[in-house]
């Protein structure tokens, strides 16, 4: 049963053991292709040594850092051209937008944070008491929360008042990922997906801290300062680099596609969604196709479900099992609906879901592995019977095409005879 709707999630939706609150965005699937294509060059115009590159879909925008005085924000038309810069006074070590393509920016130093207009006005925010004064920040995908990196560690603040959240490790990263520049430089984009850059290779990170995607950048200077120190992805989901040798920035496009919006049901014309932590077989879930979706391209492999509060994933593969696409109705008709009956609609003597309102696509029912939902839920492990406690779980993946998908559904599993 379905019972709300709320902004996109990318391919992720929510199963709740209890009425909850909307989560943060989350991750998909890596999505990049295995060698960035350049998409445009245009000469720096901010001075200085360069920070990053952003887009608001009217200008493109660069910053540098080295001082706070002078012109180090410059503002060009979406050709390249230089339109005019500005002295901010700051000594940038980011620059980032939010969804609504409002600017913002780091300084060096006093960790302060700013709002930026596109004249270049400043007003400062409040200050992240960040540890390491070089690091870079950037906006989650909800605009919730603001990232900045030390090393392996992200950390996390409150994207409204600077707050202290809490870190994340990104797992595995190799000594020369964790050198200076490129340990402070880290992005995000309007999904939420989190990136890094170290000597030619962009990499693609999800909330658990796993590399979950790379692109190898053929820039001419992949590995000298300004380069790395200029790493930025773009609201356009484009890389921007500095070519160090012609002072000249770059964009690539990685295969960091756009999204997808469709509907889910988990436990499709059930109501109540019960959840025996004790039982096995599966918990199955509806992706519901439409004229944006073949559900004939969901990578099976890719999906799992992931604690929205831990990053906790169920294994790959945790998706045991999945029926052939089949028209389950029109989502927004049909979903949670309680009358639904099973009749043998082609006389194989299997009863089917009697579907009333078809939409003409057809739907996908893929079945996860209840003991992995189980062992994810700590409520499974709680004394008595029920209760009102919840775990918000979102469920991600990939096309086979690489092409993300957003599931904007959100739904309630409840637990029973525990």
């Amino acid at each position: 049963m379905q019972l709300s709707k709320f902004s996109p999630i990318l391919f992720a939706s929510l199963l709740v053991v209890t009425i909850g609150t909307k989560p943060a965005m989350v991750l998909a699937s890596g999505t990049l292709s295995d060698i960035g294509v350049q998409v445009q060059t245009f000469a720096d115009g901010s001075g200085g040594t360069p920070i990053s590159a952003e887009h608001d879909g009217n200008f493109i925008y660069t910053a540098s850092g080295g001082s706070p005085a002078g012109n180090r924000f410059a503002r060009y038309m979406l050709d390249g051209t230089l339109d005019l810069t500005f002295a901010s006074g700051i000594d940038f070590r980011s620059l980032y937008t939010d969804n609504g393509g409002q600017l913002f920016a780091k300084a060096f130093g006093s960790g302060n944070v700013y709002s930026l207009t596109t004249g270049g006005v400043a007003t400062p925010l409040y200050n992240l008491s960040d540890p390491n004064s070089q690091s870079s920040a950037s906006l989650n995908g909800d605009d919730t929360e603001l990232y900045t990196r030390d090393g392996n560690q992200l950390r996390r603040y409150n994207a409204a008042n600077g707050l202290f959240l809490g870190s994340f490790t990104l797992i595995g990263m190799t000594a020369g990922e964790l050198g200076f520049p490129d340990f402070v430089q880290m992005e995000t984009n309007d999904a939420g997906r989190i990136f890094t850059y170290s000597g030619g290779v962009v990499s693609e990170w999800d909330l658990g801290g796993n590399r979950i995607g790379t692109s190898t950048i053929p820039i001419a200077t992949p590995s000298m300062f300004n380069t790395e120190w200029s790493f930025g992805v773009a609201s356009d989901d484009l890389i921007y680099l500095l070519n160090s040798n012609t002072n000249n920035w770059e964009s690539y496009d990685v295969g960091i596609l756009g999204l997808v919006d469709v509907d889910i049901d988990i436990k499709f014309c059930s109501n109540p969604n019960a959840h025996n932590c004790k039982s096995g077989g599966v918990l199955p879930v509806t992706i519901f196709g439409s004229e944006d979706l073949d559900v004939t391209t969901i990578d099976l492999e890719s999906l799992q479900l992931c604690r929205d509060d831990t990053g906790e994933c169920t294994d790959l593969g945790s998706a045991i099992d999945s029926k052939p696409p089949a028209d389950r109705g029109d989502p927004t008709l049909d979903l949670g609906t309680e009358e639904c009956v099973r009749i043998d609609s082609d006389g194989d003597g299997i009863l089917d879901l009697d579907i009333a309102n078809p939409d003409g696509f057809d739907d996908l029912d893929v079945g996860f592995d209840k003991r992995a939902v189980s062992a994810l839920l700590d409520i499974c492990d709680d004394l008595g019977m029920k209760g009102d406690l919840s775990v918000p779980l979102f469920i991600q993946g990939a096309s086979i095409f690489s092409t993300p998908v957003d599931l904007d559904g959100v739904d309630i599993l409840e637990r029973k005879n525990r």
